[in-house]
């Protein structure tokens, strides 16, 4: 059911209203009752209190790693009000679900919205300071980001018989097996060959058959990126962008725990090389890599395994057709275009700091890590980690809210 359209008031009665106030002292409810405008905002759902109890009751379980999703957040809502008793809207009863635009506003006056949204203000604020100190060209910003190319794809719609409902295609098998691919490009649109890591114990080089020219081989038993790789793919790094001190270059990506290894540091920092982290639960939307190229290269490289399977009956794809399929899907899809549009989307180059809004994170804030509040007696025992008001904390418990 569509939301109901709010009337227009005319501009003459708050102006009234308005002179009524200042004028004669009058309460603010006193002048829209004259000007029969009785109805000052909407009418809330929750009390202060209650929304309180339930804000902690999602910040405990997204500690406890049973973060709930949006969609358990409006269930849980309704089913609160339900068990207290309030007076909720019909879309509520109809759908026994709270609203979408309740759960907006709801994260907006709560902690909860603005965890995330605080991390990636902090994050820019970051990026900033290193624009500033080392004047970075754009060739010299660079997104290193892992996709997955893997021998079982999804299988592309095809031309059939109208009214058919089942057609089939042709897979390669049942079960596929993982290649990380790991892709590096920069905010003037250049990019430089890319690494695989292959689920083997030992690299051979007809592993890039037929890959992209210059491309990396690495290996690891599960097809996963691990430190000693990533060190790998940064070398590679150095040998093809040659960053220097007097031309840095800066890396931005997410803080997966082979990314910020002690050796990885310090091999960083030996050869000019900054590394910035995103944010833990929002690196989705800043990815460049992830938000305008990694889409095309799965398109294509989807088209090409189809292709290939078509011209070869009976055959099995294995990983060593992976660098193959991938090629002509890094070519098409690590162009200049798609490449800039990706760091101009996620604000990073040009920098925007306010090109997001609480609402672009909404999906991550069950995972959000609370900001740590600081201590003036240095002792972490004494600080609460959810709430500065730890009297009205003891107050509350999870189990006074759950339905």
């Amino acid at each position: 059911m569509p939301p109901k359209k709010r009337t227009r008031v005319d501009a003459s009665k708050i102006e009234e209203a308005v002179n009524e106030v200042l004028q004669k002292g009058i309460s603010v409810r006193s002048a829209a009752r004259i000007v029969n405008e009785p109805n000052i905002g909407n009418k809330k759902v929750f009390t202060v209190e209650q929304e309180c109890s339930l804000a902690d009751y999602l910040k405990t379980s997204a500690k406890m790693c049973h973060g709930l999703t949006t969609k358990q957040v409006r269930e849980l809502a309704y089913q609160y009000a339900v068990r207290l008793n309030l007076t909720v809207p019909s879309s509520w009863n109809e759908n026994n679900t709270a609203s979408l635009d309740w759960l907006k506003g709801f994260l907006k006056i709560s902690s909860l919205a603005r965890t995330t949204s605080f991390n990636v203000h902090n994050f820019f604020d970051n990026l900033e300071k290193c624009y500033l100190k080392h004047n970075f060209s754009p060739n010299m910003i660079w997104n290193l980001d892992e996709t997955a190319c893997t021998t079982v794809t999804n299988a592309p719609k095809i031309v059939a018989q109208a009214g058919v409902k089942r057609v089939g295609q042709i897979s390669s098998t049942e079960r596929g097996s993982l290649v990380t691919m790991l892709g590096f490009a920069n905010a003037a649109g250049g990019s430089i060959p890319p690494a695989f890591i292959f689920p083997r114990v030992h690299f051979k080089e007809h592993m890039l058959e037929n890959g992209p020219t210059g491309a990396l081989g690495l290996v690891n038993v599960s097809g996963w990126i691990t430190e000693d790789c990533f060190l790998k793919a940064l070398k590679h790094f150095v040998y093809f962008v040659k960053p220097s001190a007097e031309s840095p270059a800066l890396i931005v990506l997410d803080n997966h725990k082979t990314h910020i290894t002690i050796n990885v540091v310090l091999y960083a920092r030996a050869n000019n090389i900054i590394i910035l982290t995103f944010p833990p639960p929002c690196s989705h939307r800043l990815q460049p890599l992830d938000v305008t190229v990694f889409g095309p290269f799965k398109a294509r490289y989807r088209a090409s395994m189809n292709d290939w399977m078509t011209s070869n009956p009976g055959k099995t794809v294995t990983i060593y057709n992976v660098a193959q399929f991938a090629k002509d899907a890094f070519y098409a899809a690590f162009n200049m275009n798609n490449v800039t549009s990706g760091f101009k989307n996620t604000g990073i180059w040009p920098i925007n700091k306010n090109i997001f809004s609480d609402e672009d994170f909404l999906p991550a804030f069950v995972t959000d890590r609370p900001q740590p509040l600081k201590d003036s007696t240095g002792s972490a025992e004494n600080s609460d980690e959810y709430s500065s008001n730890e009297e009205d904390v003891s107050h509350r418990s999870p189990n006074l809210i759950n339905p």
